[in-house]
């Protein structure tokens, strides 16, 4: 653990850091504080103001002083080094409502050693909602004089980062080196360490590392996918405090009280024994999924471990789940060593899976160095729960000297030390899907010892610590299903069953908006059946409703517009009057969960169904989504929640089948687990219709084993049919769901979860933020967001402004001229023109301001020349040309289909071809990607060379027209997650997203003709193709290449593959249809392509043994043949790597 990079070191000051604070307790205001803006398309050379931004935020943070605040426009900032805070006290920031992204390359160490650096002197910097990534060694360090050899040991204090994503590291993604005190990191997202070679030797990329530094906070924060080890609070680090933080997947440890740090970085006046970690607490956090220990102890004095819960820790046995570990201080003879003394561990609760058989718990001993052990003393330990699934047995071991405890039973541990008195390991039953939240009849709910620091503290999930007369032990207070809870489920059915006619009074005054299917139709059909039967105890209304008994895709009071399974499809803005009391619900139909979600979202922004429309919207998917992505799920819902404050957003869990083990309903039980541990983790409604329908009325849950766990199925006397596969809801189960919305709608004006004394209910009929006590006041939205247009212009284009306050739009550009609604008042409409475009892609904007808000329609205008729609067209005549790559020596090789040839370097033999156009001017550019240096190297036809960092070593190059403006983005894939990145060339912006799996190729194409590629994936094992617009369709299989293309020039890419064993291809048209041609054999690799012109695929092979081209004309049915390349070359239409992927 001895790195020189500023990595270790130890001890903390107060005088330097206590006069700062004194100076801000009396009011001190530094002079000439001010606020500067920087924006992606600023200079500068401006003058720093809202109106003529910088352009750099290097350049900001260097005219900014003690009190100022950099504020930055949203958009990818790419600097030309670190990004670093020199003075003290400054601020940078995202503007308001919009997101601000640093981004640094991970192979540069001498520009980039860190994204951010904070100087020793700039105490009281701040970080605030941004996105880093990147840095060779570290994406935020703060940087110590420890080290460097002069009496001032000081480090950068009082630094706060918040809100912030942290990703994509070279090494750690927050460093804290000696002497930084009084850290505070909180509702942060820390994701993907050591990404960058500077970890490929060292193997040790922490999620925050802290060495030395007093009084660190880390609070409601998200630490994932990590290289090695979440949270290392060490090196003499001193009352540092974690806690509501979610830990895992890590590859090793989850939260560390000390570790192992070289002894030149401890402060031996302060700490004489060399304690790693002095005072330090851990609780209420979640640590799950982690290589090595869930929580750590190395030399730590008086630790507190109290109310965490660790789920499936210690997967690769090393350690033990709560672990006592020894530290060598680099076998330094000369340091202590000391063992850990006086740890307090109460009220934790591990849960281990089933056939784990490592140790729960363990004290390490070793005899080397004369002996090591790591603790002194008994821990002070009760009130803890102990638990392996599948009847397995929790294992103690204490190997110090004398002891014979070695994998002990719980009783052999109390009788052994006299701890764990009241520890249990019985079942914690956590609630289905959750990440350990208890429901109430858990033997672990008020099962816990009660603490001082419980009084004011919140639970994991922002609830208060203590429910009851005891604290619950776990980090999650129990999750009851009724009043004062977020997730309705079975249990809250009975609070609807006579609902007290005060919250009767007040839920009526809510209006909803509900899109769905045939479930949904049922559930709608409930709550019709409630109201007719009990109209004063069940008040609320169908909107339109048509009397069908809602089994299929029956009603729907408010119509659909647009095209189904398109991206204009949503629920009508009609009606244009809406009233308290009603369910305004659109039957959208099955068109596939994407366009579902599409619907929903559409409906909400551009159809309004929102406040002031409605309080409260809801979406289900159908139990015929199996496939469903639940993070897309919950990241559209936070989304539509962050833009709309003033809507509640409820989620809904998918409808069950009665199916078992191997069946969807596997799939269905993962998407809800996902769902429900996102709710209760992230404090959100959610209307749990996968409980409701899992639960006789008698009280037995319906579950059954799969994959070692256990899952939810539906009660058959719910379905209509069970024995058919009919599994929508008869007249009980429409009963159950339609109390389970009911009980939603009481519970709402029982919880508030601000707190302001107001129920969410309370405020969301005042109009005002149920999660913010403050309300909001200004209320102001543009639709769309952004548009694009052809270079020939266009006229009478309108955005339409919903606005509670009066507004004013600007136009960025002279070729974007504001028609009409320059300012209005509430909602209104401003209309626009474009002018025709002569010359390259540009991008401008209009603006409408209001209230302090700036809501922005970015426009986007393509060049004024026909698109490339061919691959390969490197002379822009519209039809493909024979293209070579020879890997030895980078030279490309052509045969132009208007005739004539040539020869061009451009690469060398450690890069790839990845031809595309780029500057969007119809000609295919020359281009190659260097995998070890992450690098794309591009010659564009109409706008010179240039160079950019994306990807890294592991990731394969995917250049397409991602977003649809005509010109090609950078996008890799990384195999292992299956997760995409993209840097979009019409707004700059770096996106990721995950899609597919680790068994599966990715083949981006335009599958649905809306002239942007989308991400797709073919699964050789299956022969599925998998597309992000809808569908999966079947083809293929084992060995056979995926080639898609547009074949019968619908102007939509056909999935197809070719066999080399048989030189078969097989194509899945579009528009229907299929069809199975043998062309080529087993020695030619597929080149498809447009050669002839006339806007299809031809079907073409190389032979690269002779150099070979032949190609079956589409238009003629004739086969030509062609000569260039060779053996030695390889066509710049086959992606190399895919290509080596298939072992081809």
């Amino acid at each position: 653990m001895n790195a020189r990079h500023g990595e270790n070191g130890g001890r903390r000051r107060v005088g330097r850091c206590a006069g700062w604070l004194l100076g801000l307790a009396l009011g001190i205001q530094p002079a000439g504080a001010a606020t500067w803006f920087v924006a992606t398309n600023g200079s500068d050379g401006a003058a720093g103001t809202l109106a003529a931004p910088f352009r750099t935020l290097s350049f900001a943070l260097g005219q900014a002083v003690s009190g100022d605040v950099v504020e930055a426009r949203g958009g990818v900032y790419r600097e030309a080094e670190e990004v670093r805070f020199r003075q003290p006290g400054v601020t940078l920031r995202s503007r308001a409502g919009e997101w601000a992204a640093i981004a640094a390359p991970t192979n540069d160490e001498a520009n980039f050693a860190n994204a951010v650096l904070v100087d020793p002197d700039a105490d009281g910097t701040t970080l605030s909602r941004l996105e880093i990534s990147g840095g060779y060694y570290y994406g935020v360090m703060l940087q110590t004089k420890w080290d460097w050899g002069e009496p001032d040991r000081a480090g950068a204090c009082r630094v706060t980062i918040e809100d912030c994503v942290i990703h994509d590291t070279g090494r750690d993604a927050v460093k804290i080196t000696p002497n930084c005190d009084d850290v505070l990191i909180q509702r942060c997202e820390i994701r993907r360490t050591g990404v960058g070679p500077a970890n490929v030797a060292a193997e040790n990329a922490e999620g925050i590392d802290c060495v030395n530094g007093d009084r660190t906070i880390v609070r409601d924060c998200w630490i994932h996918d990590v290289y090695s080890t979440g949270i290392y609070l060490k090196g003499g680090a001193t009352d540092g405090l974690v806690e509501r933080t979610r830990v895992g997947p890590c590859g090793g440890g989850g939260i560390l009280l000390g570790f192992d740090t070289s002894p030149e970085y401890f402060d031996l006046a302060a700490n004489p024994r060399y304690y790693e970690n002095l005072r330090g607490t851990v609780r209420n956090c979640l640590v799950r999924d982690v290589g090595w220990e869930g929580i750590g102890l190395y030399a730590a004095s008086n630790p507190v471990v109290c109310n965490n819960t660790l789920i499936n820790v210690c997967t690769g046995r090393i350690h033990a789940a709560l672990y006592f570990g020894l530290t060598y201080q680099d076998w330094e003879p000369g340091a202590g060593r000391p063992p850990s003394v006086n740890p307090v561990i109460r009220n934790n609760l591990v849960a281990q899976p089933a056939g784990f058989a490592d140790e729960t718990f363990e004290i390490r001993h070793a005899d080397d160095l004369g002996g090591l052990s790591a603790l002194s003393g008994w821990p002070a330990m009760d009130a803890n729960g102990y638990f392996v699934a599948g009847g397995g047995t929790a294992r103690f071991t204490d190997r110090r000297p004398g002891s014979l405890l070695d994998e002990g039973t719980l009783a052999q541990w109390q009788a052994h030390s006299g701890a764990d008195a009241h520890s249990q390991t019985a079942d914690p039953q956590f609630v289905a899907g959750s990440e350990g939240a208890l429901w109430v009849a858990s033997p672990y709910v008020d099962r816990g010892t009660n603490a001082a620091w419980m009084a004011d503290a919140a639970d994991l999930a922002g609830r208060a610590r203590i429910q009851g007369a005891r604290v619950d032990v776990g980090a999650l207070e129990s999750a009851t299903a009724g009043p004062g809870s977020l997730v309705i489920g079975h249990a809250a059915l009975s609070t609807a069953t006579n609902p007290p006619a005060d919250r009767v009074a007040w839920l009526v005054q809510l209006r909803w908006f509900f899109t769905h299917a045939s479930v949904g139709g049922n559930l709608v059909t409930g709550l019709n059946v409630l109201h007719e039967a009990n109209p004063v105890n069940y008040p609320i209304r169908i909107y339109a409703y048509d009397g069908d008994d809602g089994d299929g895709a029956y009603h729907g009071g408010v119509a659909t517009q647009g095209t189904e399974g398109a991206a204009d499809y949503r629920a009508a803005a009609d009606p244009a009057d809406v009233a308290s009391g009603y369910v305004y619900e659109c039957q959208r139909g099955n068109p596939g969960w994407q366009n579902k979600l599409t619907c929903f979202s559409n409906s909400v922004v551009q159809s309004g169904w929102r406040y002031p429309r409605v309080h409260v919207a809801l979406d289900k998917f159908c139990w015929i989504d199996p496939d469903a992505d639940p993070a897309v799920y919950c990241a559209r819902m936070s989304a539509l929640e962050a833009r709309f404050p003033q809507t509640l957003f409820v989620y809904v869990t998918m409808p069950l089948t009665t199916e078992g083990a191997g069946s969807e309903n596997d799939q269905r039980n993962a998407f809800n687990r996902y769902v429900r541990n996102h709710c209760l983790l992230s404090g959100k409604w959610l209307l749990d219709l996968a409980d409701i329908e899992a639960w006789t009325a008698a009280g037995t849950q319906q579950t059954y084993v799969s994959g070692g766990a256990t899952n939810q199925r539906m009660v058959a006397a719910y379905a209509q049919d069970a024995g058919s596969g009919d599994f929508h809801l008869n007249a009980t189960g429409r009963r159950r769901a339609a109390l389970g919305w009911y009980a939603l709608a009481l519970a709402l004006f029982d919880v508030d979860r601000d707190p302001d004394d107001a129920p969410d209910g309370v405020e969301l009929l005042a109009g005002t933020c149920p999660t913010n006590a403050e309300d909001v006041a200004v209320s102001l939205e543009v639709s769309p967001s952004s548009r694009t247009h052809a270079g020939a212009g266009a006229a009478d284009q309108a955005i339409a402004v919903t606005a509670n306050v009066d507004w004013t739009a600007t136009s960025s550009a002279a070729w974007l001229e504001i028609a009409s609604g320059a300012a209005g008042s509430g909602n209104g409409t401003v209309v626009y023109n474009v002018d025709s475009n002569s010359g390259a892609f540009r991008t401008g904007s209009i603006s409408i301001a209001a209230g302090g808000l700036t809501r922005t329609c970015t426009v986007y205008q393509l060049p004024g020349v026909a698109l490339p729609e061919v691959a390969a067209d490197f002379d822009g005549d519209g039809t493909a040309d024979v293209a070579t790559y020879r890997p030895a020596n980078g030279d490309w090789g052509f045969l132009y289909s208007g005739g004539g040839g040539a020869t061009t370097a451009f690469g060398w033999s450690a890069t790839v071809p990845v031809p595309a156009d780029y500057d969007g001017d119809g000609t295919v550019d020359l281009a190659v990607y260097h995998p070890a240096g992450g690098k794309w190297y591009i010659r564009q036809s109409s706008a010179g060379d240039r160079v950019e960092s994306f990807g890294w070593s592991a990731t394969i190059p995917l250049p397409g027209d991602y977003d649809g403006d005509g010109r090609a983005d950078l996008a890799v894939f990384y195999r292992p997650t299956a997760r995409w990145y993209f840097r979009y060339s019409q707004s700059g912006t770096d996106y990721n997203l995950a899609y597919g799996w680790s068994a599966v190729v990715p083949v981006p194409a335009d599958y649905d003709g809306n002239g942007a590629v989308e991400m797709a994936a073919y699964h050789p094992a299956s022969g599925n193709w998998y597309l992000s617009s809808g569908g999966v369709v079947h083809l293929g299989g084992g060995k056979a290449l995926p080639v898609p293309a547009d074949y019968d020039g619908d102007g939509k890419a056909d999935c197809a593959t070719f066999t080399r064993a048989n030189g078969t291809w097989q194509i899945a048209y579009s528009g229907g249809g299929s069809a199975t041609t043998a062309f080529g054999w087993s020695a030619t690799l597929p080149v498809p392509a447009d050669y002839d012109g006339d806007g299809k695929a031809d079907l073409a092979v190389y032979h690269p043994a002779g150099g070979k081209w032949y190609v079956l004309s589409s238009q003629t049915g004739v086969t030509r043949v062609k000569t260039l390349g060779g053996s030695d070359h390889q066509p710049v239409l086959l992606n190399s790597l895919i290509h080596a992927w298939f072992m081809m």
